[in-house]
């Protein structure tokens, strides 16, 4: 089987501060929370994220934000503009080093 895709998202969860992206395939831990390219809303509000980390179940990544999360929630993944985007190499990925594409925003139930 040839892998050409990647992990791809089955799904997004939020319970309390936190929002658990589940992916399709395992993918690859983090060396500090997946470049901080995670964002949350709660809202429509940003939230702040503290850490991005994968889950016990490898295919899923828990982002946990420092608070509680209200209404509607959603999560994109991907750069900013102006000087946070300078160039990253934590990005998340399968074990064929393929990354999960930039998205969102997607809305976690």
């Amino acid at each position: 089987a040839v892998n050409g895709t990647g992990p791809r998202i089955i799904g997004a969860t939020k319970l309390g501060a936190v929002v658990t992206l589940t992916c399709d395939k395992a993918i690859n831990s983090s060396a500090g929370n997946y470049g901080n390219l995670f964002r949350v809303y709660a809202g429509g509000i940003e939230q702040t994220v503290l850490t991005a980390v994968r889950n016990a179940d490898t295919t899923k990544i828990d982002i946990t934000c420092s608070a509680t999360l209200n209404g509607a929630v959603t999560l994109t993944y991907g750069y900013l503009a102006g000087l946070a985007s300078a160039p990253r190499t934590d990005f998340v990925m399968d074990s064929d080093a393929l990354p999960l594409p930039l998205f969102g925003p997607i809305v976690a139930v």
